[in-house]
């Protein structure tokens, strides 16, 4: 395994559990977060578990099924 594979997967668990982390502190089932984001339970619970690769726009969805604000501030 390259070191570039172990720090993404590293990086994957860790953004996972944050998932994770909040959802439950919103009390907010996985099938609920994954309807709010147009996704099926399975990919919510793989995404936290780290084991998925996702596109840019899955994350998207899912923070915004999380009322995580993605923005950037201009300078």
């Amino acid at each position: 395994m390259s070191a570039d594979y172990a720090e993404y997967r590293e990086a994957a668990k860790h953004l996972g559990l944050a998932i994770k982390r909040k959802r439950s502190a919103l009390g907010l089932s996985l099938e609920t977060v994954g309807e709010r984001a147009g996704l099926r339970w399975k990919e919510i619970s793989d995404l936290e578990s780290g084991d998925a690769t996702v596109p840019l726009g899955v994350l998207l969805a899912v923070a915004a099924a999380l009322d995580i604000k993605m923005g950037i501030d201009e300078a």
